[in-house]
């Protein structure tokens, strides 16, 4: 199984699904996804009211960029990995 990130669609279609109340299960199967993939998803990025699939994307975006900027300073994966 390789990994691959949800798109931009994807995180519409999980917000327009969490806005109707459907189960996370079947978000998950909806999209081809494992349901830990989306409960992870919701987790990492939710708001202080709800999911947005655009700041969704923001937050992961931003994360992304932050990773490389430390693996540019030649940090190990175990000090990436240390919140500071």
């Amino acid at each position: 199984m390789s990994y691959r990130q949800l798109t931009l669609e994807e995180k519409f279609i999980i917000d327009i699904f969490c806005k109707a109340k459907i189960p996370i299960r079947e978000i998950a199967y909806n999209l081809n996804r494992h349901k830990s993939t989306i409960y992870r998803e919701l987790k990492r990025n939710k708001g202080q009211r709800r999911y947005r699939h655009k700041q969704a994307d923001y937050l992961s975006l931003e994360r992304r960029y932050f990773s490389f900027k430390k693996i540019k300073e030649d940090l190990s994966p175990e000090q990436l990995s240390t919140p500071k």
